[in-house]
């Protein structure tokens, strides 16, 4: 049966019933969270078993349903999840993000039916679309492969493809396009594993985020991760040490290369010992980058309204009952030129900001009424889509910002190994050039 899952905000259940109702007319599974209950279970177990399970997640894009984290959240998974996407978009609300460029069908509250209809009758030649089928010769040239291997990946059951009455094998649109995906993904990550080869070859020994960030212009960190730990022990060899997981050639002894892992080691423990916390003017920074957030923001024309805040005028964000200080964001700031606050989270790390990171971002300027502004070294793709979903932009600086002074030796060190690190003592011009074209975004 072809399923399809419904993304909304809650404000929008009674339009998402009467779709639920057309779809079922048809014969088309529906999922929706509120209809669907699972008692004992996460919903957020629940939501990607079944976005994951879906053949088509529709997305309702009402003036609620933009501003939804959920349903930010939840367009991230399906996209990552390569499944097909139906925006249905309210009149005067802008798609940006993971879903701009992507067609959709627009939603007129004065005529709800109309989208509706649009939507049942798209989400039906979609089914018949998936039921149609290919014999072994059309599969052969659809997917670029030779006939012989057609036919040996379905007796090894690498192809699923049903045996029609004449005898011959018949395979669904649905799986020549899971094999197109599949193998573009393949080309994919043979290239990254050539990548990486080459890398740890070059340098005899690396550790996993030294790996990471100088290969992370092309690859994400997690495909890295992925394909270096595949290539274990076939291709590479791995040791943990010094609280870290190396890689090394497999033509090489651990014992030839300790003392380069050593060094190494050391240099990584002292640029992630080096003092974060920076005071000025008794004021109080966490972590020296969002000092330079703060003075690049003023140089751009952003007037600075508040530090550490999670209350904005009269509204105060808190997540549940939980007693303490709630969450909150390292800035919220002004243009007077456009008239427009937003709400600045710094992330200085390696490693991309964590995705409950993103989430309590979008969910805090959600509950202020701010445009979410993160401001990360690196992230990850699939995070533009989300933050530009909330009407909000990521702002990306490359470097591992460090405060001076920063033993010169060690810095050259360190820079040599790879790691984009970054010593200034005043404001550098490109972050102040970023917030100033943030104004020309919004």
């Amino acid at each position: 049966m072809y399923r399809v899952f419904i993304s909304h905000s809650t404000e929008d259940t009674d339009i998402v019933k009467v779709m639920n109702n057309q779809f079922k007319l048809i014969g088309i599974e529906v999922f929706v969270a509120e209809l669907s209950p699972e008692p004992g279970k996460l919903l957020s177990e629940k939501v990607m078993e079944n976005i994951r399970a879906t053949d088509c997640f529709v997305v309702l894009l009402t003036s609620s349903g933009i501003k939804s984290v959920w349903v930010q959240q939840e367009i991230g998974i399906a996209r990552s999840l390569r499944k097909l996407v139906i925006p249905i978009v309210e009149k005067g609300v802008k798609v940006v993000g993971l879903l701009e460029g992507i067609e959709y069908i627009t939603l007129d509250r004065d005529n709800i039916n109309a989208a509706i209809e649009g939507l049942v009758s798209f989400v039906r030649r979609a089914e018949l679309e998936k039921t149609a089928t290919f014999s072994t010769g059309e599969a052969a040239k659809a997917l670029g492969l030779s006939f012989p291997t057609v036919k040996r990946w379905i007796y090894s059951g690498k192809i699923e493809a049903a045996k029609a009455s004449s005898g011959k094998y018949r395979i669904s649109k649905t799986e020549i396009d899971r094999l197109k995906l599949a193998l573009k993904e393949k080309d994919k990550l043979e290239q990254v594993a050539e990548d990486v080869l080459e890398l740890v070859d070059s340098k005899e020994v690396v550790f996993l985020r030294e790996l990471q960030v100088c290969l992370e212009d092309k690859y994400t960190h997690k495909d890295i991760y992925d394909v270096a730990t595949k290539l274990v022990p076939g291709s590479l060899q791995s040791v943990f040490k010094y609280g870290n997981r190396w890689y090394f050639p497999h033509d090489l002894k651990w014992q030839s290369v300790q003392a380069i892992a050593r060094e190494k080691s050391d240099l990584a423990k002292f640029y992630a010992n080096h003092p974060c916390r920076y005071e000025r003017q008794n004021v109080v920074y966490l972590d020296y980058s969002e000092f330079l957030v703060e003075s690049a923001m003023m140089q751009a024309g952003w007037v600075v309204v508040a530090k550490d805040a999670y209350y904005f005028n009269g509204i105060s964000y808190r997540t549940g009952f939980s007693s303490g200080r709630p969450k909150d964001l390292d800035f919220i700031a002004y243009s007077p030129r456009k008239q427009t606050y937003i709400g600045v989270q710094v992330k200085n790390r390696l490693e991309y900001p964590k995705q409950v990171d993103v989430s309590e971002l979008c969910d805090i300027c959600n509950v202020l009424h701010l445009r979410p502004i993160l401001v990360a070294r690196k992230v990850h793709p699939m995070t533009f889509g989300a933050i530009r979903n909330m009407g909000g932009e990521v702002i990306d600086f490359k470097r591992y910002l460090k405060q001076p002074p920063f033993d010169r030796e060690k810095f050259q060190a360190i820079v040599a190994m790879g790691i984009p690190l970054g010593v200034y003592q005043w404001t550098p011009a490109y972050l102040v050039a970023r917030f100033s074209a943030l104004l020309d975004k919004l």
